[in-house]
């Protein structure tokens, strides 16, 4: 299945941890397997519209499993994220999920390689947390 190849592709852990050359290396493994880049954005999108949401409901004083029953997400995985958040801010995650939200407009209104527009996307995201915008 492909979600399941982006997700273990994709940690999204490069993001945080601000490795460049890793997070490319990784959407070049997902461009050599062909996997779709509208797939690909979708899997960004969401991960990171997740990550957003999470951090809102943990700020607001919901639980673990009041978040995992909220989303539709394994406990697992909505404690793995907010392990990962405990050092990103709300307006970092606003910031995400806004340059998610223009990629995601370009690619649709634009004749813009999605391919480019990828590689854009992720530079961005990557800059998000070295604290470049």
């Amino acid at each position: 299945m492909i979600a399941v190849h982006i997700s273990n592709v994709f940690s999204f852990d490069e993001y945080f941890d601000k490795n460049t050359s890793l997070a490319f290396e990784k959407l070049e493994e997902l461009y050599d397997a062909r996997t779709n880049e509208i797939i690909i954005m979708s899997a960004i999108f969401s991960t990171f519209g997740n990550m957003y949401k999470i951090k809102v409901l943990l700020s607001g004083g919901s639980t673990f499993d009041s978040i995992a029953k909220h989303l539709e997400m394994k406990d697992f995985m909505v404690k793995k994220y907010a392990q990962r958040l405990r050092n990103v801010s709300l307006k970092e995650l606003e910031y995400a999920v806004e340059v998610c939200a223009e990629a995601d407009i370009a690619s649709k209104s634009t004749s813009a390689d999605n391919k480019a527009l990828l590689a854009s996307l992720t530079a961005k995201l990557l800059g998000l947390q070295a604290g470049q915008r």
